[in-house]
Order: C-alpha cells, then sequence, then structure tokens
C-alpha cells in the first residue's frame, strides 16, 4: 500500500473523528418539543436537554401564547434526579453535577375554547445564573421553541337514535326517530333496518318542523333548502307486530351509507346510531280471581237486594301482573229469596269467586206488635 494512500485513509479516519468530537460536544441546548390539540382539549409538551456539560441547578421560566393556551402543570422528569419546586418558575437543585441528557420536563396545557387555529408558540426562559454547575460557575444553554399546533375545532358527532317499545302479537305500535346534537345538514335517505320475521313497516312520516321536503319509498328521504341545526324528533314509524311472531326483544335501528346525510355543501356528515328495541308480548289472559274485600253490608233480609258497595277483586294475569277490580264485574243472585248463608258468585271477563252473605226471614226474627181495643170518650187519655 503506498505513503499517499495510507495517508489519505488516516486523514478520512482523523476527519470523522472530528465530526464525533464535535456533535459529541455540541451546544448545550434546552428545546421544547412540538404536539398538536384542539380547542377545550389537553395537551402535553415536553422540554429535552442536550449536549449537557454538567449541571446541578437551573431556574426556568416559561412563555407561550396565552391567547390560546393556558399552563396548568409542570413536572420534572423522575430520571433526572434531584429536588424541584413549581410556583412561577420551575426550580431543580441536585448535590452534584449531572450530564444527563433527555426529557426533563413535561408541560400541561389547557388549550382556551376561544383558541384560534394555528401555532401556539411555546419557549423556556431563563436569565443569568440561573443555570450552574456544582462550582457556581454559570452554564448558558441555547433554547429551540416549540409549539402547540392548533387544529380546527371539530363538531361533536351527532347521533340517530330510535325510541323503544312494547306491542303485544298482532298489534300496531309507533316508534320515534330522534336526532341529536346536530351539526347542520341538508338532507338525509334513511334505511331502517329490523326483523322482517317479527315485524311490519306500515308507515313513516316526518315530523313538520324540520321543514324541508319528504318522501318515502324503499327510504325515508328528507331535503331541507339550507343547513338546518334541528334537534329532536324527526321521524316517526308505524309497525305491526306479525301474528307469526314470538315473545321477545328484537331491534329496530336506522342505516345509512356514505353520502347518504350531508351538508349544503353537499359535505358527508357522520352520525353515531342508536338502535330501538321493541319488546314483543303476548296479550296477557287472565287467569284466575278472589275477593280481595267483600262488600259493606253482608247481613240482609229475605228478598232484599245486594249491595256490592265496597266489593273489590284480586286479579292474576297470565304474565305475572295483577290488578285491583272494583268495577265490571257481576253478581248472582243480586235478589235474596232465601234465608240461611247465601253463596254470592261473581263473574268478571269469564272467571268466577265467591263470597256469604246471611239472609234472615223477616217473619221469623221480627217483634210481633199487638194493638188491643180501647173504649174512650173525647179528652181521655189512652
Amino acid at each position: 500500500m503506498s505513503k499517499k494512500i495510507i495517508a489519505l485513509f488516516l486523514a478520512a479516519v482523523l476527519a470523522f473523528s472530528c465530526v464525533i468530537i464535535v456533535t459529541a460536544a455540541g451546544t448545550p441546548t434546552i428545546k421544547v418539543l412540538t404536539a398538536t390539540a384542539a380547542p377545550g382539549e389537553t395537551v402535553t409538551l415536553d422540554v429535552q436537554i442536550q449536549n449537557n456539560p454538567g449541571i446541578n441547578t437551573f431556574a426556568l421560566g416559561f412563555k407561550y401564547d396565552t391567547s390560546r393556551l393556558s399552563l396548568k402543570d409542570v413536572r420534572v422528569e423522575s430520571a433526572l434526579g434531584g429536588q424541584y419546586s413549581y410556583g412561577t418558575r420551575v426550580v431543580w437543585l441536585n448535590d452534584a453535577n449531572s450530564t444527563y441528557n433527555g426529557k426533563i420536563l413535561t408541560l400541561t396545557f389547557d388549550v382556551l375554547d376561544s383558541a384560534k387555529e394555528g401555532d401556539a408558540s411555546v419557549s423556556v426562559t431563563y436569565s443569568a445564573g440561573d443555570i450552574s454547575d456544582y462550582d457556581e460557575n454559570d452554564v448558558n444553554f441555547s433554547l429551540v421553541s416549540g409549539k402547540v399546533m392548533v387544529k380546527k375545532a371539530t363538531s361533536e358527532r351527532g347521533t340517530i337514535s330510535v325510541s323503544s317499545a312494547s306491542a303485544d302479537i298482532g298489534t300496531e305500535f309507533y316508534i320515534d326517530v330522534f336526532m341529536n346534537k346536530n351539526p347542520g345538514i341538508a338532507t338525509f335517505s334513511f334505511g331502517f333496518e329490523y326483523d322482517k320475521s317479527v315485524l311490519s313497516l306500515e308507515e313513516v312520516e316526518v315530523n313538520q318542523e324540520l321543514g324541508g321536503q319528504f318522501a318515502y319509498g324503499k327510504k325515508a328521504v328528507w331535503t331541507g333548502n339550507a343547513d338546518t341545526l334541528y334537534t329532536g324528533k324527526v321521524l316517526t314509524l308505524k309497525f305491526k307486530v306479525l301474528e307469526s311472531a314470538t315473545e321477545g326483544d328484537t331491534t329496530v335501528k336506522v342505516v345509512y351509507s356514505t353520502g347518504d346525510i350531508s351538508n349544503y355543501d353537499e359535505e358527508d356528515v357522520d352520525f353515531d346510531i342508536t338502535p330501538g328495541v321493541v319488546t314483543v308480548k303476548k296479550e296477557a289472559s287472565l287467569e284466575r280471581i278472589s275477593v280481595k274485600t267483600k262488600p259493606s253490608k253482608i247481613n240482609y233480609f229475605v228478598n232484599e237486594r245486594l249491595d256490592t258497595t265496597g266489593l273489590s277483586l284480586y286479579a292474576v294475569y297470565s304474565n305475572g301482573t295483577t290488578e285491583t277490580v272494583t268495577a265490571g264485574y257481576s253478581c248472582s243472585p243480586t235478589v235474596l229469596t232465601s234465608a240461611g248463608t247465601q253463596k254470592i258468585t261473581v263473574s268478571y271477563y269469564g272467571k268466577t269467586t265467591s263470597f256469604n252473605v246471611n239472609v234472615s226471614d223477616i217473619t221469623s226474627e221480627t217483634p210481633a206488635i199487638t194493638v188491643e181495643n180501647v173504649t174512650a170518650h173525647a179528652g181521655d187519655e189512652i
């Protein structure tokens, strides 16, 4: 190998070594990183130290865009060691020089609700004597600012929900469709998803308060002449429970595809969908009745009419529900023609129960009154 080649090789190695040395011994720097957030959100920014020559204390302040941000909290990275406090500035102190490089602080900001879209700058500040080593020599750092990129506030996602209902087999019922947190729409096209072996969709009506034009074929289609922020009931659906349906719960859901809901500028608007639950049940049948309270009057004379004042029944239905019945029943007999204990039969929707009354014979139990013949003159007392 020629001396010239060796010399060139050594020069290259030396140059590379110098580059490494310069990089390792670069300018001490404190750098604030960057993050993105929307108005109303909370965001954290890391502060890093680079090329640290050795320090044992710092006192740092913060400068930031107060029209967009509010500083909520400052935390010192535990890996840095030492002790710290935070008031108007964050103060850190160690018992020896530290050459730690990496994250030293975490800044927590609230992005103001009124924050405008754009960059909100965040920087660290310090004065002479605020950063020093164990021998109390000032250590100077280059400062690199960071920022919170405030993005456009996103509209809260709207919801379309279906109300729930309960219906007997073979009957018709209505459920409503509601729109909430509407960010502004000019048209929608809704389909409906439900179990066609249980339900039949009979009719769809639009709420007149929504305005615009409406048609219903395979889908419910509505169009306005401008964006509307209307929230509330938008549709009413009329269903029938099929005779072949079985008891249980089934769902009704609004469905739509991309492009089915949009604003006046033809931009798609997305909504979260909440289905409704329809509880299908058999019509409850009356299983049995019993006397809950007897009539107020239970003692009678022969040929008196029955008085049912105060009579109430206890009714039990097939679905487990119960009811106190105070009207709508019939009693037999209604005229008490025989003396003794009389059974009264009570009938209510094909079910019967009974109670007893006491009937007395008026001839045997009524005291006899005898009037004697008396002769008297005018003015006599008799």
